[in-house]
């Protein structure tokens, strides 16, 4: 079974590059497996890290149903962790970080997609959307706080209460992207662009200013919020509204609640 991440460097810019199912779908090996990534990257000679998907139409989308459907709370609790655990690896990563979205980013895979430090996404078929709550999940606040510090508190709230997949012109609006572009082509153009301007300038210069730049936001912070994040995950993720939900979307129909 060949790995859901790969890495490809175009010299001093490494390329992470989600290739897992036909939708990018996380699951543990994906987690694990992203992670390992990151840390790659963090040791070579790279200075800038483009995230990006092979996938046609999808950048991720989201949880694989079957991580949760029917398991029991140690595992779905380990599950989550690795998931909000790699989402804070990702935004204290180290060196700039660049997504690249030219299909659709839900639940888990938007918030790797609005992590980044520069976010480039395409006008033509890709959307992004933090639908946790159309499964009926949550999004644990240390996720929330850390995509509040990327988009602010208000698009926060108008985002994640509706579950709705944004076009890019409303994802540019409620501040997910940087820039939209007419096509993928142009968006492979221009988010390469900007890291070839990256890679040309002094790492030691580039980890500093990430550095500093973040130097008010605790890790440790994050880190008790997510074991505080978790219990509560543990009690929501086996109710039967949440249970059903992941049920349906696994059968390809749409979640219906009383």
């Amino acid at each position: 079974m060949s790995d859901p991440i790969r890495l490809q460097y175009d010299g001093r810019i490494a390329n992470l590059i989600m290739d897992g199912d036909d939708k990018n779908t996380i699951d543990d090996r994906f987690l694990t497996s992203f992670r390992n990534a990151m840390n790659e990257v963090e040791k070579s000679e790279a200075r800038v890290m483009v995230i990006r998907s092979a996938k046609e139409g999808f950048f991720s989308n989201g949880f694989n149903p079957d991580v949760f459907l029917g398991a029991p709370k140690d595992k779905i609790r380990a599950s989550f962790k690795a998931l909000l655990v790699m989402g804070a690896d990702q935004f204290f990563f180290p060196l700039p970080t660049i997504s690249l979205i030219t299909g659709y980013a839900a639940g888990g895979g938007a918030f790797i997609a609005a992590y980044s430090d520069f976010r480039f996404m395409s006008m033509k078929k890709a959307r992004i959307g933090f639908t946790e709550v159309n499964l009926a999940m949550t999004v644990p606040s240390s996720g929330l706080e850390i995509l509040s510090r990327k988009i602010g508190y208000q698009n926060v709230l108008q985002t994640v209460l509706t579950g709705n997949l944004f076009k890019a012109e409303e994802c540019l609006r409620y501040n997910i992207v940087d820039e939209i572009c007419e096509d993928d082509e142009t968006t492979v153009k221009k988010a390469e662009a900007m890291a070839k301007k990256i890679a040309g300038l002094p790492r030691t210069s580039l980890l500093s200013l990430k550095k500093n730049a973040a130097h008010w936001i605790p890790r440790d912070h994050f880190e008790r919020l997510i074991e505080q994040d978790l219990d509560e995950i543990e009690k929501l993720m086996v109710l039967p509204e949440c249970q059903g939900a992941f049920a349906a979307l696994k059968a390809g129909k749409r979640p219906k609640f009383d």
